[in-house]
């Protein structure tokens, strides 16, 4: 157990100060982070990658296209900096899992097999599926606000401004399908290097899997963001703002939730499922 806590702890330290220094993580995001991570690290292998995998390719794609972003998003922050609330909505459910893998079956460096360990590749999967869902939703939203073509909003298929919650287009739906498959890339990966074995070809399964829950995890978001959040036009600022103020003119969704328990919800939603449906995908 030592080795294991001194390599998580110099692992998620080294994570979590890069994150920082990065900006892509402030002060409570990267003390939030390295406490879910040592969750994750202490678990085995696979979970701490998928967490890194997601948070390096999440920040790769929050990057690109600042400026275009910084003239459409109210809030808008250098680097996407994540802070405590954000991690937790990303991650929390997938710590949870891990917290419930460490109490029942503690440390371990055992690949994916349903046939063999099924309730531990039920919860690998689960936090596999909380991933994909949260990488497809990010690259959704960071590839879909540079199209050149205003989005569509996910409930009614008409065209609304560029940031709005619930709008979808192309170029993000593919995004988020890449974005899922890249984690399920991941699983297979940790899954081969942790146990040396592939069973029934996971890789053929894992990727595609992956991309559908990227897919579906990005429209459960859109959904929740068109319905349940609200979005309106700033004709002061030209932007698209998440509460109703003065000069601003209503697009969609009621004013209930805010971005992060949208993000939470879905990530929580599609976590759970996952573990569910993929023991009979597979």
């Amino acid at each position: 157990f030592i080795p294991t806590l001194v390599y998580a702890t110099t692992l998620n330290g080294v994570i979590a100060y890069g994150g920082y220094k990065k900006k892509s993580l402030n002060v409570s995001g990267a003390l939030t982070g390295f406490a879910v991570g040592m969750l994750h690290a202490c678990t085995g292998w696979t979970p701490i990658s998928l967490l890194f995998l997601f948070f390096v390719s999440s920040s790769a794609a929050t990057k690109r296209g600042q400026q275009r972003k910084q003239k459409l998003e109210d809030g808008f922050k250098e680097g996407g900096q994540r802070n405590w609330v954000q991690v937790l909505c990303n991650g929390g459910p997938q710590a949870l899992c891990c917290l419930i893998y460490l109490y029942y079956f503690g440390y371990s460096e055992s690949g994916v097999d349903f046939g063999v360990r099924f309730w531990q590749s039920s919860l690998i999967f689960a936090i596999m599926g909380g991933y994909a869902c949260a990488n497809g939703d990010t690259w959704s939203s960071e590839f879909g606000v540079l199209s050149k073509r205003d989005p569509v909003l996910i409930t009614t298929l008409k065209k609304v401004p560029k940031g709005t919650n619930g709008g979808i287009s192309l170029e993000g739906v593919l995004a988020s399908a890449l974005g899922g498959s890249l984690v399920g890339l991941g699983l297979t990966l940790s899954s081969f290097l942790a146990s040396g074995l592939q069973p029934q070809y996971l890789w053929l399964r894992t990727i595609p899997f992956g991309a559908l829950v990227g897919l579906f995890g990005s429209f459960l978001d859109s959904f929740l963001g068109a319905t349940l959040q609200y979005s309106g036009w700033d004709a002061t600022t030209k932007k698209v703002v998440n509460h109703p103020r003065p000069n601003v003119t209503h697009i969609s969704g009621a004013d209930i939730l805010d971005n992060h328990f949208v993000n939470f919800l879905s990530v929580t939603l599609v976590t759970i499922l996952t573990g569910l449906v993929a023991p009979y995908f597979y």
